[in-house]
């Protein structure tokens, strides 16, 4: 990673850099640790973007502007230190990994009638920009879209607008629905890993969709995902409810065995990204 060039740093950050021999708009980092870095590379986006949004308002301030993150970065600093998104320096916890610090990312969308300042912590995806920017252009959402074969299935986007607009806490069933992540981990031998969530719970599964294989964290309570929780001995008790942690486990589960790449059976398509990473 690149030291970013003086004239988007504030006087902090350069100072920072300065101190550390970092050598500005280069990739000689001098002995500036990861931490400082990425103060140095956060200050110099935020100035950046600020310089992009006026450009736009200067254009037409009627426009919505959409920013989402990278899912992390690779090793960088004096000695390589791996960094992710929550800022947890830990090993198997970097980009490449199914755990909220190689997957979540930020999300900010500005424009006419969205309150300053407002925020949600409702559980999103990626693919929820599809239908919310059909709702910004007044386009209708569709119910189904074509897959990879070229059969209709159901849209799993979700228009965020509710959200923007009305003010509302959430846009999915906290308990029923879910969203998915899947990674081919390059640090860990090429190790399939999935992630599975719903509003409160979440399950990482390495290598299989076997209980014993995954585990269970509770993200409002830890979202570092630091402590995983006790797991259910079966899944055969059909009298559990979504009051209850075993509930939410056997849930996510089934999820992660029926509809993600750790599913019997399935096989990773021919030159597909995954693919071409689970043969190296």
């Amino acid at each position: 990673m690149a030291v970013p060039n003086i004239d988007t740093l504030d006087d902090v950050s350069r100072a920072e850099m300065e101190a550390c021999g970092g050598m500005f708009g280069s990739a000689n980092v001098g002995s500036c640790s990861d931490k400082a870095l990425m103060r140095a590379m956060t200050n110099s986006m935020d100035t950046i973007i600020g310089k992009v949004l006026d450009a736009v308002d200067a254009l037409d301030p009627h426009t919505y502007v959409i920013y989402i993150g990278d899912n992390g970065t690779w090793m960088f600093g004096e000695r390589r230190e791996f960094i992710d998104n929550m800022y947890i320096t830990r090993r198997d916890r970097s980009k490449g990994t199914a755990y909220e610090s190689g997957v979540r990312v930020p999300l900010v969308i500005r424009g006419p009638g969205i309150e300053p300042g407002s925020r949600s912590d409702e559980f999103v995806h990626g693919v929820d920009l599809f239908a919310t920017i059909l709702d910004l252009a007044g386009l209708d959402v569709p119910e189904t879209v074509p897959d990879r074969d070229g059969n209709l299935v159901a849209l799993d986007s979700v228009s965020l607008a509710p959200i923007l607009f009305e003010g509302a806490s959430s846009v999915r069933d906290p308990n029923g629905d879910y969203l998915l992540a899947e990674t081919i981990n390059p640090v860990r031998g090429n190790l399939r890993q999935v992630g599975a969530r719903n509003g409160i719970y979440k399950i990482v599964c390495s290598g299989s969709a076997q209980a014993e294989s995954c585990e269970l964290y509770d993200l409002l309570d830890d979202p570092l995902e630091e402590y995983p929780l006790a797991k259910p001995d079966d899944c055969a008790d059909g009298t559990r409810t979504p009051t209850a942690r075993e509930w939410h486990f056997c849930r996510l589960l089934e999820v992660v065995a029926t509809k993600s790449f750790l599913r019997p059976g399935y096989v990773v398509p021919e030159g597909t990204l995954s693919a071409q990473a689970a043969a190296n």
